[in-house]
């Protein structure tokens, strides 16, 4: 089975184009972190986490309207410290928090009780995910825009999503990974990784000197 994403365009080895007709062929995963594919003139290689951290991203900017980035409660609310400065950087955001499908509100001194996320994020991955949040916090100006407040707490939810480099894949989950990869765009992290890198087969022919 392939799915539409774009090929490289010369004969050398880089970064993926935007995505296109030309099909990948899903060849296996190397070391739970990258997908190997094929068209019929590249070796094609896919970083899993930089892919889905895209998807992710796009999804979460989406709301409500995308179904793994809705809020969803959890069954038993979570209870989580953290220091008086970080604490005092999440109560200042608490809304915006909440746009982002974070349902978080303080607990009593430095602790906040958690009741909901998005779907996408693990639930035992969420207290490391406030943490890093207030970390990124911290280093915004104050007077920074509320938009790009919201575009950093997307970037860093985007990066605890679920699948993670060294996570082993099944063939329908690699599939659905290039298909959403395709209606995505994903080209690239949200940090502008490339997601993929297309190796010209006339390029690997001269490295092993059969041209």
């Amino acid at each position: 089975r392939s799915f539409s994403l774009a090929p490289a365009q010369g004969s050398s080895v880089g970064p993926s184009p935007p995505f296109s007709v030309p099909t990948y062929r899903i060849l296996g995963q190397v070391h739970g972190t990258y997908l190997i594919c094929e068209t019929d003139d590249h070796l094609v290689l896919v970083d899993q986490h930089a892919a889905h951290e895209r998807i992710g991203y796009e999804k979460l900017k989406k709301g409500p309207r995308e179904k793994e980035a809705a809020s969803q409660r959890l069954a038993f609310p979570l209870t989580w410290e953290t220091g008086k400065k970080e604490a005092a950087l999440l109560e200042t955001h608490l809304g915006t928090l909440q746009e982002a499908g974070l349902d978080i509100e303080p607990f009593g001194g430095q602790s906040f009780a958690i009741r909901a996320c998005p779907a996408l994020i693990p639930e035992k991955k969420i207290p490391a995910l406030l943490g890093e949040i207030a970390a990124e916090l911290e280093t915004l100006e104050t007077s920074t825009a509320l938009e790009k407040v919201r575009d950093h707490i997307f970037k860093t939810m985007s990066c605890h999503a679920q699948v993670r480099a060294g996570d082993s894949l099944s063939k329908p989950e690699l599939e659905h990974l290039l298909k959403e990869m395709d209606e995505y765009h994903a080209t690239h992290c949200p940090h502008g990784r490339p997601t993929s890198v297309e190796i010209p087969l006339d390029q690997i022919a001269k490295w092993f000197k059969r041209t």
